[in-house]
């Protein structure tokens, strides 16, 4: 009798024992269960949200927080609708979009990644998205954020509805003018006071890249945007980069031969080195070109282009005063 409780109790206590282990088993998968939960409650809000996909604070090891940009957002391609190709360059394709959760108008700058690839433009593009971080500034052009598929890198912005100052130009010039080398001063440009209001916003946003140690290399009216509120926005970062220091501390120049030929400054094509100067000739050229209808300097080819620079042989035609009536 004594060996049959003996047995009855230990049964009893392994039932106990089992019994515990069960709640305590599905305890554990009730917790496990409610944080999967969680954290699909959490990847829904987060998915169907754009203030919630938000870019940590960046800190740009040439500039620090100064200027810093932190709240670009990380969207993904069906985020948009892809509606019409807007411009195009050597290596991307500028289209716009509707951005389907805020039904607002964008527009995208897409490259694609084989061309990165196979041209080496990794420096470049990168140079862009940094800048684009960390760039402040009213009369520069200021990313959203940005995404990137198996095929392309593509750069989210705001819709600027003005055109750019090649449009303008061309709408201010004599629609019966004609290329020919002896008329081409005479084609017509814009006003002067024009002229004046856009380059200085221009001149001022140049000022702000150069205080950073920044060159533009970009200078010529298809980058010059007008926005909404009818002034004027640098766009296309891609030939930016920072002048570096040299071994006394000091900000040294340059070397690469990059931008239009139409605005490449003498310093730029002998390959001696260049600095901020070359921005300077730039706004130069651009001046001329708005005022008259061309640019200084013209060939067929780049090379005919890059001789007539170092030439240095120019005119302004008799419709184009200074202050000072000369």
């Amino acid at each position: 009798a004594e060996a049959k409780s003996t047995d009855s109790v230990a049964v009893a206590d392994a039932k106990s024992t089992d019994s515990k282990a069960v709640a305590d088993s599905k305890a554990s998968a009730g917790d496990k269960t409610d944080e999967a939960g969680r954290k699909s409650r959490a990847s829904r809000q987060d998915r169907g949200s754009l203030a919630e996909r938000k870019e940590k604070e960046y800190v740009d090891p040439d500039i620090g927080k100064r200027g810093a940009i932190a709240d670009q957002l990380v969207y993904r391609s069906t985020d948009f609708e892809i509606l019409e190709t807007l411009g195009t360059g050597t290596f991307s394709r500028v289209k716009l979009v509707r951005n389907v959760m805020e039904d607002r108008m964008r527009v995208a700058k897409i490259i694609r990644k084989s061309d990165i690839v196979g041209h080496d433009l990794f420096r470049y593009v990168s140079m862009e998205v940094k800048l684009l971080r960390t760039l402040d500034h009213p009369f520069i052009v200021k990313s959203l954020g940005k995404y990137q598929d198996e095929e392309s890198l593509v750069l989210i912005f705001e819709l600027l509805r003005g055109g750019d100052l090649h449009r303008r130009l061309s709408i201010a010039q004599d629609p019966d003018r004609t290329l020919h080398e002896r008329d081409r001063v005479d084609a017509g440009g814009m006003d002067e006071k024009h002229v004046k209001f856009y380059c200085t916003q221009i001149v001022t946003a140049l000022q702000h890249m150069h205080a950073q140690r920044i060159i533009y290399r970009g200078v010529k009216p298809e980058n010059c945007v007008i926005d909404d509120d009818g002034y004027v926005v640098l766009v296309d970062l891609g030939l930016c980069t920072f002048l570096p220091f040299d071994e006394k501390g000091k900000i040294a120049k340059t070397y690469t031969l990059c931008g239009t030929p139409e605005y490449t400054s003498p310093e730029v094509i002998l390959r001696n080195g260049y600095g901020r100067e070359a921005d300077v000739w730039s706004v130069g050229v651009l001046v001329y070109e708005l005022l008259t209808g061309y640019p200084p300097f013209y060939g067929s080819h780049a090379f005919e282009v890059y001789r007539k620079i170092q030439e240095g042989k120019y005119e302004f035609p008799k419709k184009v005063k200074g202050d000072d009536g000369l």
